[in-house]
């Protein structure tokens, strides 16, 4: 988490930085507990999404 809100931060601050997209290309993608993956986890029955940690942290840095 302290590497992805350092990147953040740094695009933030620094005028010269142009901001851009966490994107990935869905469930297949990634394993359940790949660091990277940002998807909504799933219960079962995929009636209830649970976000995973990192969206805290990307939420924090939403454009304006």
């Amino acid at each position: 988490m302290t590497v992805l809100h350092n990147f953040l931060q740094k695009i933030e601050d620094d005028q010269n930085l142009v901001g851009g997209a966490y994107w990935a290309t869905g469930p297949r993608w990634f394993t359940t507990d790949d660091r990277l993956n940002v998807e909504p986890i799933w219960n079962v029955t995929k009636t209830v999404a649970t976000d995973r940690p990192q969206m805290v942290k990307l939420e924090q840095f939403k454009s304006h």
